[in-house]
């Protein structure tokens, strides 16, 4: 990605990408690529709004990452118990991958995408750090106003489960402590959950009646508990009206963990880029977090050597 700034573009299939982007002295910079990414899809009048967000090099005075690509935000501040979009370096806020990821840290803190416009189908993925929480994490309105349940999903770290939620339940095994990759599915009147699978590979974890179209989804801690010493995490949303989604791509690559670097293959270059990332020297473009868990340092870089010369599996996402 060329362009280092929040920037809504068209793409196939009649959607809209908006990702967050950095500004590098209008430079190319794989260090600086902030992937709370939202790919939304068009909405009746929608107005492609641009706004700039600055973040300095490493070990300089950083400005923060921003939400303002967010239809709306409940509960940011600057506060250890408030929301707050950050990186690892300056704010302790963990990521899977680029420079930036959302701390949510009470119940009732989320961001708000208004971008579907009443969806009879829809496909939306995202990645989730479970720290101390039993909370809707997700849920899906029929109106702008959070009114209109038509589908949500729960999470309970006690048990690492994930429930969705529709005119019926449904679970599905998670983990705790842990990155998780979430992907749901509306359409023909049921909305389907994929937990820690690619999608176009595996069948639905779980299945049920959704109660309707979807015109606004919301992200975070919508009530039940969540701990500001143990928050959630959220990267890499993504959102589009058809086609599974299954895992991060970045610059034409799927990056699954231990994928640092974000090339084609998980190398020694891969555990040298988790080791440099652990002292400050760089900010990975790639997978942030080997281990999934949370952190950056040489335990991240010995499972990717692991996973190069195959004594680990290659991972799934």
């Amino acid at each position: 990605m060329t362009e280092k700034r929040f920037i809504l573009v068209p793409v196939i299939q009649n959607r809209m990408r908006l990702r967050f982007y950095s500004l590098s002295g209008g430079k190319k910079s794989a260090m600086f690529q902030p992937t709370i990414q939202v790919i939304l899809m068009t909405k009746k009048n929608l107005v492609a709004a641009i706004g700039a967000l600055g973040l300095m090099a490493v070990g300089s005075v950083a400005q923060a990452c921003q939400t303002n690509a967010w239809s709306d935000v409940v509960g940011e501040g600057a506060g250890a118990t408030d929301l707050q979009a950050g990186d690892r370096a300056t704010d302790g806020i963990s990521r899977f991958s680029g420079e930036c990821g959302l701390a949510v840290r009470s119940p009732g803190q989320y961001v708000q995408d208004d971008s579907p416009g009443n969806e009879s189908s829809m496909t939306a993925r995202f990645f989730m750090f479970g720290g101390e929480a039993n909370t809707t994490v997700m849920e899906a309105f029929a109106d702008e106003t959070g009114t209109t349940s038509v589908f949500s999903v729960d999470y309970d770290s006690s048990t690492g489960q994930f429930t969705i939620n529709g005119t019926s339940s449904a679970s599905a095994a998670g983990a705790a402590g842990t990155w998780n990759i979430i992907e749901t599915r509306l359409m023909g009147g049921n909305v389907e959950m994929w937990v820690n699978k690619i999608a176009a590979d595996n069948p639905a974890d779980a299945t049920v009646a959704a109660a309707g179209s979807v015109d606004s989804v919301r992200l975070g801690a919508l009530g039940g508990s969540v701990t500001s010493a143990n928050p959630i995490y959220f990267d890499d949303y993504e959102a589009r009206r058809s086609t599974q989604i299954g895992a991060l791509s970045v610059g034409g690559n799927v990056v699954t963990s231990c994928n640092a670097n974000a090339d084609a293959s998980i190398n020694s270059a891969d555990a040298l880029a988790y080791l440099q990332e652990a002292v400050n020297l760089v900010v990975n473009s790639g997978a942030a977090d080997c281990r999934l868990d949370g952190l950056v340092n040489s335990a991240d870089a010995l499972d990717a050597l692991q996973v190069a010369v195959s004594i680990l599996p290659a991972p799934i996402y």
